[in-house]
């Protein structure tokens, strides 16, 4: 049977420079991990990706050059870190149960993916795009892995365009009362 006896000091500073390779290995592994967007899909207008990772849909900050400046132009007033914050989503099967495409109007992307929360009674996302066939991609992937429609909680029929825009309006008319002066700003992007 072999063992370390660690009897002298330099064993136990071998055994301790083991321990904090391993815990650095894990921690790094952990970033990598979480800061991944996975299989991207398609790319944000304020420079953020979609992808598919494993069952979920992810939105992180895109990596090239032109994506973090599109991130920054986006969200001037904010640190890397708090940009970062702000486009970091991850979407599991069920937080979702209503999704669309539409065209953006002004002040918007040119194309916006936008969906109710699990319970159908606040916008969930709202990611807009420069493409229609970005938008498309991250609304298939979406719908595919999150989408769960709202159990038959007594309602006759399944959620609409028009349930959808009651929320919109609804979270619109509560940030302007919540904010006269209209400086915050809007849900995802």
């Amino acid at each position: 049977m072999s063992y370390l006896s660690a009897s002298d000091p330099r064993d136990a500073w071998v055994l301790m420079g083991g321990m904090g390779a391993i815990v650095g290995a894990l921690a790094l592994w952990t970033v990598r991990e979480t800061a991944s967007p996975g299989r991207v899909v398609a790319e944000c207008a304020d420079g953020s990706v979609i992808g598919g990772w494993r069952d979920r849909v992810r939105r992180r900050p895109g990596r090239s050059p032109e994506q973090r400046a599109r991130l920054a132009r986006r969200f001037p007033e904010l640190s890397t870190f708090a940009r970062h914050e702000c486009v970091d989503e991850e979407l599991a099967a069920g937080d979702l149960c209503y999704a669309r495409v539409r065209e953006g109007k002004d002040g918007e992307g040119a194309w916006i993916v936008e969906g109710l929360d699990a319970d159908g009674q606040h916008l969930g996302i709202q990611w807009e795009f420069e493409t229609v066939d970005d938008a498309w991609e991250a609304y298939r992937l979406v719908e595919a892995r999150v989408v769960r429609p709202l159990a038959a909680a007594g309602r006759e029929a399944p959620l609409s365009d028009e349930d959808l825009d009651r929320v919109i309006e609804r979270e619109r008319l509560a940030a302007q009362a919540a904010d006269p002066s209209g400086v915050s700003g809007s849900a995802g992007s």
